[in-house]
């Protein structure tokens, strides 16, 4: 069975905070390496599961630099 996709989940309970420059530059990087121009919620949950002073220059084992959207 597939779990709920996180925009149609409730918000976690507690006070929301912001995310630190290097995890919202994390974001904007993942976002960059998707094609994408601007980080989107799944960009933005991945960011806060990373380290508060995280390397942008660290991506994610699956995704390829070089992937851009054709257009």
């Amino acid at each position: 069975m597939a779990s709920t996709p996180p925009w149609q989940r409730p918000r976690p309970p507690g006070p929301r905070a912001a995310l630190t420059p290097a995890q919202r530059a994390w974001a904007e990087a993942a976002a960059l390496r998707h094609g994408r121009r601007y980080p989107n919620l799944v960009d933005n949950i991945a960011a806060r599961r990373q380290p508060p002073d995280v390397d942008i220059d660290a991506p994610p084992a699956a995704v390829s630099a070089t992937r851009r959207r054709p257009g």
